[in-house]
């Protein structure tokens, strides 16, 4: 079992905790999944291409997705990703589907990147175990 230090925004808390189960493959989700591809110092080829995304007039959804897919696979902990569909309403592509966890847990993901304007695309991730947020 991996446990881990609680991150509230990104940032450790005044009061630290260790998480463990779906509370820390969500946090390690989330952290994976609001990093920008070139943002990182160490690596500039981790992270998501969404400033790539959002240039093109027509997003590739399918490849959005498997690639989303691969990056939440790649997490230890996790058994599969299921059902991730992505859509675009407007300038907001969404994304969502369930996470399988090793430990039998199921968790529900829903993505949605906004891409309005010349501002960078803004992320915006929820996940859920069991219908509680986490």
């Amino acid at each position: 079992m991996f446990t881990d230090v609680q991150l509230v925004d990104g940032d450790l808390p005044e009061h630290t905790r260790l998480i463990e189960g779906p509370e820390l493959i969500a946090q390690r989700i989330r952290m994976r999944l609001s990093t920008f591809r070139g943002e990182w110092l160490l690596d500039r080829r981790a992270g998501l291409p969404f400033l790539r995304w959002r240039s093109q007039r027509s997003p590739p959804l399918e490849a959005m997705a498997a690639r989303v897919r691969d990056d939440i696979a790649s997490i230890p902990g996790i058994l599969e990703v299921r059902a991730l569909r992505a859509e675009q309403v407007d300038d907001t592509i969404r994304l969502s589907g369930e996470v399988r966890l090793e430990e039998g847990a199921a968790l529900d993901l829903s993505v949605e990147v906004a891409t309005s304007g010349n501002t960078s695309p803004t992320v915006a991730l929820n996940l859920s175990h069991s219908g509680a947020p986490l």
